[in-house]
């Protein structure tokens, strides 16, 4: 961005031309007399998703595979005799059981050096077996050889790959929100996607990799390019994103087999399940206390100014972030060094004018936090599937 300043002088010399001297844009709230100073309300925490309260077990060497047949009719249903033999030849441990009072599903304890995984598959009237939210049919064999792997891999959480949350409990998500929320204290303007990578292993101690479609991806010269922006101030998770998406990558985290956490990276048209760039603050909070600077009043004008000119003034006057995704709005064919925007004389808030002049860009603003609860402006192009992990 070029100097906010560049605003003042061309608002001061429009102003001179017409023998009117103007106001600087700034903004200025009166103290209001014989009133002690308030303190400033406490930063409203951000809005981190939940999952199930499962506590993550131990990894273990070796899984041992135990099924429950839970058949609501008759023990010598055929259909749990067929599923029973299914079952033994994959190498399970089986039994059939009464299970009208019984709820299907997959659980897993560890002892000493085994992890026990129990699938409890409800038998149905058509001979269909169901393991929570999984159902199986007596011919799909292969499929429920697929399954069988996966547990064995993974145990009852089953491979993260596709399932919400990247396929995390409620006890990891806290931990991994509870890193991301850490400062990024590394400096990632001017650094290449490799020296990144080394620069958080080394230096952040954060068990990041890039995958091999990554590397694949960073031999077209065009996708290995140097981050052209500053996240100073982030939290990691967040600074990351911002970092990583403005060279067309994101990450995420990654539950390994061991029951470990690490977070890949890869690109964005390879990756359905980004880490968000900030998190959607509860909607019972308001607004100005996410970014109170830049609710604050004051005399604002300016004619046909750069965009990006107006948010770097307004970020510089409300100390408030305002990330741009330059990379979304130049492939809907928007330049914000190009495109110029007017906000006629009068007295409004910062908050005001940044919606006003991105709307006429053909551009959307939203308020996000990081994982810290810092509250920024990211500008976008409008995305109805762009949907935030919740």
């Amino acid at each position: 961005m070029r100097s906010p300043s560049i605003l003042v002088a061309s608002l001061i010399s429009l102003a001179m031309a017409s023998g009117v001297l103007a106001e600087e844009i700034v903004i200025r709230p009166k103290k209001p007399v014989n009133e002690a100073p308030k303190t400033p309300l406490p930063r409203p925490a951000p809005r981190v998703p939940t999952a199930e309260p499962d506590k993550p077990e131990a990894a273990s060497i070796q899984t041992v595979i135990e099924i429950d047949i839970l058949s609501p009719g008759i023990l010598g249903d055929p259909s749990a005799q067929n599923w029973g033999k299914i079952f033994e030849d994959l190498g399970a441990s089986v039994r059939v059981r009464n299970g009208r009072d019984v709820n299907s599903g997959v659980t897993e304890k560890v002892r000493g050096s085994l992890r026990y995984v129990t699938a409890a598959g409800l038998l149905n009237r058509n001979g269909e077996l169901k393991f929570g939210a999984k159902t199986f049919r007596l011919e799909e064999t292969e499929r429920v050889e697929e399954w069988l792997k996966e547990l064995k891999t993974y145990g009852a959480q089953g491979a993260p790959a596709g399932q919400k949350y990247w396929g995390l409990n409620g006890a990891q998500i806290a931990i991994v929100y509870q890193r991301m929320a850490q400062p990024l204290t590394i400096e990632v303007q001017g650094k290449s996607l490799p020296a990144l990578v080394k620069l958080l292993q080394r230096e952040a101690e954060l068990p990041v990799q890039m995958t091999t479609a990554t590397e694949s991806w960073l031999q077209d010269a065009a996708n290995d390019r140097l981050i052209a922006i500053s996240v100073s101030g982030f939290s990691t998770g967040t600074g990351l994103a911002i970092a990583l998406n403005d060279i067309g990558a994101g990450f995420r985290p990654v539950r390994t087999p061991e029951g470990t956490i690490e977070y890949q990276i890869l690109p964005l048209d390879q990756l359905s399940d980004p880490w968000p760039m900030g998190l959607e603050p509860e909607s019972s909070i308001s607004r100005d206390r996410i970014t109170p600077e830049l609710f604050k009043m004051g005399v604002v004008g300016f004619e046909e100014s750069p965009l990006i000119d107006v948010l770097s003034a307004i970020q510089t006057e409300s100390n408030t972030p305002i990330v741009i995704d330059t990379r979304r709005c130049l492939a809907r064919k928007i330049d914000v060094n190009t495109v110029t925007v007017s906000s006629p004389r009068k007295k409004t808030a910062w908050a005001v004018v940044v919606s006003q002049c991105v709307r006429k860009a053909g551009l959307y603003n939203t308020f996000r936090q990081d994982e810290a609860g810092r509250g920024f402006v990211l500008v976008a192009p409008f995305d109805p599937k762009k949907v935030v992990p919740e």
